[in-house]
């Protein structure tokens, strides 16, 4: 487990109070305080990108043929929430996460990638 900078501050605040140090070990302190507001602040739930991507990953399935594989200009293409968008960043996002969950299955032909139904 990586070592946070909150168990390297709880650490030297330690050593600093064992060490009769308490000006220093104030400050270690303070640094802790910071460091908990800073988290306390910070909100886990989901952009309004992720949700809107969520959305159409669930889309995505529907609009697919099993058996036929699509390039992701194609499958762009057959989303109505893309239509207007620019490129396929977008949507291979999506697409890579469904490949991820098992939904999709990929492969890549003379540098050209393209997706399927997973069976």
């Amino acid at each position: 487990m990586k070592t946070t900078k909150k168990d390297n501050f709880t650490t030297i605040a330690n050593i600093l109070a064992a060490t009769n140090h308490p000006d220093l070990e104030a400050v270690m302190l303070h640094e802790i305080e910071l460091l908990n507001k800073k988290n306390a602040n910070r909100s886990d739930k989901p952009t309004a990108t992720q949700v809107e991507n969520a959305e159409i990953a669930s889309l995505v399935p529907t609009l697919l043929t099993a058996g036929k594989w699509y390039r992701l200009s194609e499958i762009k293409a057959l989303v109505p929430a893309l239509e207007n968008a620019s490129g396929t960043q977008r949507i291979a996002v999506i697409c890579r996460k469904l490949e991820a969950e098992g939904t999709l299955v990929k492969t890549i032909e003379k540098r050209v990638v393209y997706y399927a139904l997973a069976d």
